[in-house]
């Protein structure tokens, strides 16, 4: 974690359409971060910074995980390209990657992109699951589950630009 980091007020999760409004107690209390789904609201106890930052990359990694893994899953069915097995990480430079083993890895920070981006990396990690390059082939299976796949990943490169700074420090 980083001290000059400056911590969210709010974090606006785009992929889902969920707003949180952050609290900090700033007081003596163990370091604590509780989540409030219903008011969207996350209260963070304590007076130390760093823990508050990576708190909040916590509940990031496992809300991604919460909510990335069964849209994945949906999808997978809906297109009928089945995956092996689902990660979660908190990757630098890469929103996503396939193995030959059929193993999909997903950053946990599509959670600030548009939906149409995130439902996009997912067919492009699902379309890997049959062609692990990117063949003439594995080009064709995309443009055949998503037409617009061209506009999308021009987007998907530019969009780590989106993730605030707080959010890419990684404790995992």
């Amino acid at each position: 974690a980083d001290e000059t980091v400056a911590l969210p007020e709010r974090i606006s999760l785009r992929a889902l359409d969920q707003q949180w409004q952050v609290r900090y107690a700033m007081d003596e209390s163990p370091p604590a971060l509780e989540a409030n789904p219903a008011a969207g609201e996350l209260r963070l106890y304590g007076n130390d910074r760093q823990q508050h930052q990576k708190q909040l990359v916590g509940w990031l990694h496992q809300h991604a995980r919460a909510m990335l893994s069964p849209w994945l899953r949906d999808l997978s069915e809906e297109l009928n390209l089945p995956f092996n097995k689902l990660t979660i990480r908190g990757q630098k430079t890469r929103w996503g990657s396939c193995s030959a083993k059929g193993n999909i890895n997903l950053n946990r920070n599509l959670l600030f992109l548009d939906a149409e981006l995130v439902r996009y990396l997912f067919v492009h990690e699902l379309c890997h699951t049959i062609h692990l390059n990117h063949s003439k082939d594995y080009w064709t299976l995309v443009e055949k589950m998503e037409p617009n796949y061209r506009d999308l990943d021009r987007r998907l490169r530019g969009a780590m630009v989106e993730i605030p700074a707080w959010a890419r420090c990684s404790p995992y």
